[in-house]
């Protein structure tokens, strides 16, 4: 179990294993750790404090567990805020215990199901249809359906939806996610579907998501969406804000290349920003690594400053 302290105290529980011991808190001086409050800016500022404290359980470990977060909950007056199941722990029983912490009337801001191993469809679709995250699901599981494994999006569209296996993910199926910021790692998706989603949206179409990123099958090639429009380098990031850029009418394009470079090492990001004429907006899309890949939609206010992100799997591959 953790308390993060940035902004205010929450409440996750995270259930694992500890067999031979029966119910047992080892420290009651819990552990501190520095945490990245940001997925998109890994290992950089700014940080919380993480506190740690665990406890051993070794007949009933759900049961206990659950006992345990719901006296934290009312001692400490804070709402459990997240939960972390990792099911090569559990058998489904269990599961189906676990999962009785999420109701209508408890709902939690952030769910991930975990499991290194290869899992049921039955059972990965029976916990995602029972959760309820309003800002976050994370799906860092392998389908044992493979590519023929579907669930309704539409039934689920948390804030930030994260897939660490996405290869399941058709370009059909990205195009109808109704969540804010999508994150495809290992996807089936190639540089041809990156290709036709800023075709699409040049035509007119707009996805009600505002930033994806994605792991493409293959190499990304971002300068031959753009081939035969109006264009410019973009050298000075004085400019990359929403006035500046359509003030250069009629350059379509704005090419730029930037380094981001954070705790864990620097990214070189090569895009572009894409003015589209019928209504004016603006997206940025963006390669790195050769095959990481950005679409992210920029707000309409004049003013503001385009903004993209990093992903820990830039860091990975």
């Amino acid at each position: 179990m953790r308390f993060l302290s940035c902004p205010v105290t929450d409440l996750v529980l995270k259930i694992g294993s500890n067999e031979g011991k029966r119910f047992q808190i080892e420290e009651w001086v819990p552990e501190e750790k520095m945490v990245p409050y940001k997925e998109w800016l890994p290992d950089d500022h700014p940080y919380g404090i993480e506190y740690t404290t665990h406890v051993f359980h070794s007949e009933n470990l759900v049961s206990t567990s659950k006992s345990w977060v719901t006296y934290l909950s009312d001692l400490f007056n804070v709402p459990l805020k997240a939960l972390h199941l990792d099911c090569d722990l559990h058998g489904e029983e269990e599961i189906d215990s676990v999962m009785e912490l999420i109701s209508e009337e408890n709902r939690i801001e952030v769910f991930e199901i975990k499991s290194e191993k290869s899992i049921s469809d039955c059972l990965a679709l029976s916990i995602i249809n029972r959760q309820n995250a309003t800002l976050e699901l994370k799906l860092s599981f392998k389908p044992q359906g493979g590519d023929t494994f579907q669930f309704d999006f539409l039934r689920h569209s948390p804030q930030f939806l994260s897939l660490k296996y996405s290869n399941w993910i058709s370009l059909e199926q990205l195009i109808d996610i109704p969540s804010e910021n999508v994150y495809l790692c290992r996807s089936n998706l190639s540089n041809r579907d990156f290709r036709r989603i800023v075709e699409m949206w040049r035509e007119g179409w707009t996805p009600e998501w505002k930033c994806l990123m994605f792991e493409s099958l293959d190499e990304l090639d971002v300068d031959s969406y753009v081939q035969g429009l109006k264009s410019e380098h973009m050298i000075s990031f004085e400019h990359h804000y929403r006035n500046a850029i359509l003030s250069k009418k009629p350059i379509q394009v704005h090419r730029f290349q930037s380094k981001v470079t954070i705790a864990r090492g620097a990214i070189i990001k090569s895009g572009y920003h894409l003015v589209r004429e019928s209504d004016e907006s603006i997206v940025t899309i963006t390669q790195e690594k050769g095959r990481i890949g950005w679409f992210f939609i920029q707000k309409n206010d004049p003013t503001a400053n385009f903004h993209t992100r990093i992903h820990t799997r830039s860091f990975e591959i």
